[in-house]
């Protein structure tokens, strides 16, 4: 990496040349934005209304990730966006040259801090390392993990699970639930089957059944032992990064096909039909890969089959 001097700029001027190599970089890397959270976009997701103020106190900077209103002016880092920013941020370094900063206005969501007032001393304290800033901090109840490490991605796939359980109270009926796809427009499939195995429930019945009761069925009778059955088998070694939802998934689906096709189907053989189909794209990948690595290799010559392997020297040693 080239190295430059940034000796001789104001600390604003440093702050908007890295502002600008990060972004360079992520482009090069292809990699998405990193930009601050906006907390509107975080209470809309998760539904945050309970809140209370809890005073004055000392806030870790690094857990500083979002803003209430400002989140396009500042990346993650909280380096400036804007060149227009530069005679504020001047005025506020100057005017707290040899002082503390007076506390700024933040929202408390989980670990995580959102700033309301105050953005300017935060990227100022962010330049001079700063570990530490006072600030009055009113804090809000979140109904899911929110953290320092929490992005954009994470704020989608946890709205997305906040919606599946307000639509099917599985939290409520089941709090020990382990329901969560590692896709969040996943959980618009999950709801699909919750309210196809609803339907299927009341048919039975005669009767209307309530959303909670419908879910209790599935995730008892349906979602758990289709679990059991995908343990016994390869899929968790075949998608070891899959979770337990991934994978009902991919069985679910597995099962639609096979009773569109026969008319009908039992749990083990959609298991063991989508156990066979992602063996045998596994082998072809691994198969492919070989074959890549094959002509890399120097001096590999073709086999009978047009396949190439490495030439061998007939000579003695």
């Amino acid at each position: 990496m080239m190295w430059i001097d940034l000796s001789g700029y104001t600390t604003f001027e440093k702050a908007r040349r890295k502002e600008i190599g990060r972004r360079l970089a992520r482009l090069v890397r292809g990699k998405h934005s990193d930009q601050l959270l906006a907390f509107d976009d975080l209470r809309d997701q998760l539904g945050l209304y309970e809140q209370w103020y809890s005073g004055i106190r000392t806030i870790p900077v690094e857990q500083i990730v979002g803003s209430v209103d400002r989140a396009a002016d500042f990346d993650r880092a909280f380096l400036p966006k804007r060149g227009a920013m530069e005679n504020r941020w001047k005025r506020v370094e100057q005017a707290f040259r040899h002082q503390p900063f007076p506390p700024i206005i933040a929202f408390k969501v989980g670990d995580a801090y959102f700033i309301e007032d105050g953005h300017h001393r935060v990227a100022i304290a962010r330049q001079r390392r700063d570990e530490f800033i006072d600030a009055e901090v009113t804090e809000v109840k979140s109904p899911a993990p929110v953290t320092a490490a929490t992005d954009v991605a994470d704020i989608v796939h946890m709205g997305m699970r906040q919606w599946f359980l307000r639509e099917t109270g599985l939290d409520r009926v089941r709090p020990q639930a382990d329901v969560e796809p590692s896709r969040p427009h996943a959980y618009a499939e999950l709801l699909e089957i919750v309210q196809a195995a609803a339907f299927e429930l009341m048919v039975g019945r005669t009767e209307i059944v309530r959303p909670e009761v419908a879910v209790a069925h599935w995730h008892d009778n349906l979602y758990k032992p289709t679990l059991r059955r995908i343990r016994a088998s390869a899929l968790p070694k075949v998608f070891p990064r899959a979770s337990d939802a991934d994978l009902y998934l991919r069985v679910h689906a597995q099962h639609r096909e096979l009773v569109s096709v026969s008319g009908a189907s039992v749990v083990d053989d959609a298991v063991s039909s989508a156990e066979s189909a992602a063996t045998t794209k596994v082998k072809a990948k691994a198969r492919v890969a070989i074959e890549e690595a094959k002509e890399r290799i120097p001096g590999a010559t073709p086999d009978r089959r047009g396949r190439r392997s490495p030439a061998t020297d007939d000579r003695q040693p």
